[in-house]
């Protein structure tokens, strides 16, 4: 079979690139910054329980770049920050579990699309932060 993106020169993806690239990083950056208005306050007394919440944290931040990505350019916008901070907010403390990681992920990607951005609500985080995880994984069978 052949690998089509090994067929294309360097200069395809340069262009693709530079084409994407200034959108998504506006948006990026964004949420880069609430996320870490949030997030940076968190203490935790132990070391080992610190370095677990900032290894999923960091799983939490490239979840939600690549949801992010994912959106097709056209339908990229700023998401409402009333929308985006409180699912930050009410995520803080779910980041170690990944199905509630992931349903806020796509909350945030929502609230990001035009296509998408006027079906999200901001209460939709609240109801997640009151999931529990057992409760999604018997939903999911």
């Amino acid at each position: 079979m052949i690998n089509i993106p090994e067929l294309l020169p360097p200069s395809v993806d340069n262009a693709v690139e530079n084409l994407t690239d200034k959108p998504t990083k506006v948006i990026g950056k964004g949420v880069a910054s609430i996320f870490s208005l949030v997030f940076n306050p968190i203490i935790y007394l132990n070391d080992k329980q610190q370095a677990k919440y900032l290894h999923n944290l960091e799983i939490y931040k490239k979840g939600l770049h690549t949801k992010i990505a994912a959106i097709p350019k056209e339908n990229l916008i700023e998401p409402k920050l009333q929308i985006v901070a409180q699912a930050l907010e009410d995520s803080k403390y779910c980041v170690e579990e990944h199905s509630l990681r992931d349903l806020f992920e796509n909350l945030v990607a929502s609230a990001s699309d035009r296509t998408k951005a006027d079906a999200v609500h901001p209460s939709f985080s609240v109801v997640l932060n009151n999931c529990h995880p057992k409760m999604l994984l018997s939903c999911e069978d």
